[in-house]
């Protein structure tokens, strides 16, 4: 099943907050949202949903995140 890897660095108040999202292609045909799905599909009875969303840690920053940020001014 096809899902988006979300990138999530921490920053230095401890809060982890996106920056970049990736959609990652399962490869399948029977999968709706892949490459490989055949264009021609009828009746398309194929997977039509994504999988959960994956957090992945992706080190730290040296700044607070933009809440954090914000209410400190």
């Amino acid at each position: 099943m096809c899902h988006v890897d979300v990138q999530m660095p921490t920053h230095s108040c401890g809060h982890p907050e996106a920056i970049s999202e990736e959609k990652v292609d399962c490869g399948r045909k029977n999968c709706s949202y892949s490459a490989q799905h055949p264009a021609g599909c009828k009746p398309c009875s194929c997977n039509k949903t994504m999988g959960p969303r994956k957090s992945i840690t992706s080190g730290n920053v040296d700044k607070p995140c933009y809440r954090c940020n914000k209410q400190a001014r």
